[in-house]
């Protein structure tokens, strides 16, 4: 089975980069800790083992400094406003450039302790599940991947979902459900919780896992650390 990361990302500006960090953080420093996020994010994703990558940026702004992040990557822009028809789209525009079964992962920007350890074991999962999840702690998910003998599921796990909700993950738990009730042999893969940051609050929560990793010598994303030690450390 071939292994394709999908990356969903916005380019970094200013004036809506990380939002819901206002008024904690200006809008510079916001698209500054957003930009961090994203170089590690880059960083785990050029390190996946997998056959193809591709960046999915967010119209109307062309990616500039995503590019730049992310380069040599593909890129394209994704399609749709909502953001569950933007993933099915992505995901069944993968399996249909493969001529091969493909098992795809997708993934967003707000989680760089997401590494690519973990990412390869979603890979790895997909060998016997048709879907793979890893929660986040605030309700959502952090990835989810597929292959490609699960197109058909893709309309049941991704539309008519209210997105950026706290019960994002158990809805999706609900649709999985039913996929399985349909067909029993129908299997999902779980990783660990994830964390990622949306709001103040996570803030000093991240900085803490960080350091967490680091000081047991674990992969921490360095342009992250580095960032919050410089941000906490000033207020």
């Amino acid at each position: 089975m071939k292994r394709h990361l999908i990356v969903f990302a916005k380019e970094p500006r200013p004036d809506s980069a990380k939002t819901r960090l206002a008024p904690a953080m200006t809008d510079d420093q916001r698209a500054a800790f957003y930009t961090a996020m994203l170089r590690d994010v880059a960083t785990h994703a050029h390190r996946t083992e997998c056959d193809g990558r591709t960046l999915c940026w967010s119209p109307p702004h062309e990616p500039v400094v995503l590019r730049q992040l992310f380069a040599p990557m593909p890129d394209a822009p994704q399609s749709s406003d909502d953001l569950g028809l933007r993933m099915k789209n992505a995901m069944r525009d993968a399996f249909r450039a493969s001529e091969e079964p493909v098992g795809v992962v997708l993934i967003g920007s707000d989680a760089p302790l997401l590494d690519d350890v973990q990412l390869n074991a979603a890979f790895d999962s997909l060998k016997t599940a048709q879907v793979v999840v890893a929660p986040s702690v605030d309700g959502g998910y952090a990835l989810i991947g597929a292959r490609s003998d699960a197109d058909a599921a893709l309309p049941t796990l991704f539309e008519n979902i209210r997105w950026s909700r706290s019960d994002v993950f158990a809805r999706t738990l609900d649709r999985i459900e039913d996929v399985k009730r349909a067909d029993p042999s129908f299997r999902v893969g779980l990783l660990p919780v994830q964390f990622d940051v949306d709001t103040p609050d996570d803030l000093p929560i991240m900085h803490t896992q960080i350091r967490a990793r680091e000081l047991a010598e674990q992969p921490f994303p360095k342009h992250t650390a580095a960032f919050l030690n410089d941000y906490l450390r000033n207020q």
